[in-house]
């Protein structure tokens, strides 16, 4: 159904109406929680608002979704409501969607617009979609409020001031705190969590000596730091297996980092594919190479992405390929995930706080 502008006083009102004309037959209206969407006019609103239909196909919620226009005219605030809907079986479940448009300088309003329309004892997903290490009041107001505070590293210009003020917010107002990119390399660690599960697997990647991650950057209206993946993913098992950041090399095609194992130093380099089917920044492969001679490489099946194909190998044998399948991801699949997981990762904050060590030149 389509949205209409209405004045925030009604907006309870016309929700009413809305449910109330609606034939109720085999249609439920429900919310599991709220979910409040923060982004500004830019070239990845139409790419957030999609993803709320995926959410709420998973899990019904009321949707605030705030957006601010820089360039809206002084004093400009708008708000409009509808319904989202989507399909279980024989029945179709609504959702409330209140749409609240404003300018920069009437955005400080909204807290007394929204505030009357969360649904009480309900938990608070806030989607901060802009880059949390700027000052923003607003963000300071609601997320005083938030249950869970999710981001995106995309929103970033720099993923070492990124990850400060991820750190930074998670301080400040002691709720969950998660990140889209993050949930985009899960099937990787739990693909590495599974291959290294026995005792002796673990010892042979404690002898890692290279590292090679192989990342997509092909052109994206959407996506524009097609590094942050990979970055996270060798952060991840730099602090899972204890290493020391030693050095950094940045340069205009290539990127080095030197880590010191307990067994010696490691090199992780980057290389880069660009194949147009695939998200940008989505890993290729993995190639992991041991002070005893072992070479392990996790690769995506370029025509099945949710498909890894695992090889293991030393100077003596060459095991049988393993296949990895997990679920096809999608618009708002990170989302989901993060609105499922509980808690905060102590994983990722580590990788977070290692990433503030690192020159910001790497991604």
């Amino acid at each position: 159904m389509s949205a209409h502008i209405i004045d925030p006083s009604k907006i309870q009102s016309e929700l009413t109406k809305i449910w109330e004309g609606i034939d109720k037959v085999n249609k439920s209206r429900a919310a599991l929680f709220n979910l409040v969407i923060y982004i500004e006019h830019n070239k990845r609103l139409d790419y957030i608002r999609s993803i709320t239909q995926k959410v709420i196909e998973k899990f019904p919620s009321r949707v605030i979704f705030i957006s601010v226009d820089k360039d809206a005219p002084q004093g400009e605030l708008k708000t409009a409501v509808s319904v989202l809907t989507a399909s279980s079986g024989e029945f179709v479940i609504t959702c409330d969607l209140i749409e609240i448009i404003a300018s920069k300088d009437t955005q400080m309003r909204i807290p007394f617009i929204i505030l009357p329309h969360l649904i009480p004892d309900l938990p608070i997903y806030l989607l901060w979609g802009e880059d949390p290490s700027l000052k923003n009041p607003l963000l300071e107001e609601l997320g005083s409020y938030a249950t869970r505070l999710i981001f995106d590293s995309e929103s970033g210009s720099s993923l070492q001031e990124f990850a400060k003020g991820v750190l930074k917010q998670k301080e400040q107002f002691k709720c969950d705190v998660a990140d889209l990119n993050w949930a985009r390399i899960e099937p990787f660690r739990e693909i590495l969590q599974s291959a290294f599960s026995s005792p002796l697997k673990i010892e042979e990647l404690k002898e890692i000596k290279e590292m090679k991650i192989c990342y997509n950057i092909s052109e994206s209206a959407v996506f524009c730091h097609p590094k942050v993946q990979a970055t996270y993913l060798q952060a991840w098992i730099a602090t899972r297996l204890n290493w020391t950041l030693k050095e950094v090399k940045a340069e205009e095609k290539c990127t080095q980092i030197t880590y010191q194992s307990e067994k010696g130093e490691v090199k992780v380099a980057f290389e880069t594919k660009e194949i147009s089917d695939l998200p940008m920044g989505m890993i290729l492969s993995l190639e992991l190479s041991t002070n005893k001679n072992a070479h392990f490489l996790f690769e995506r099946n370029i025509k099945l992405s949710n498909q890894v194909r695992a090889t293991y190998s030393t100077a003596e044998k060459c095991l049988v390929p393993e296949n990895f399948i997990f679920p096809k991801g999608g618009a708002g699949q990170s989302l989901i995930k993060e609105i499922f997981h509980k808690g905060t990762s102590l994983h990722y904050l580590k990788v977070l706080d290692l990433i503030t060590k690192v020159d910001k030149n790497i991604c």
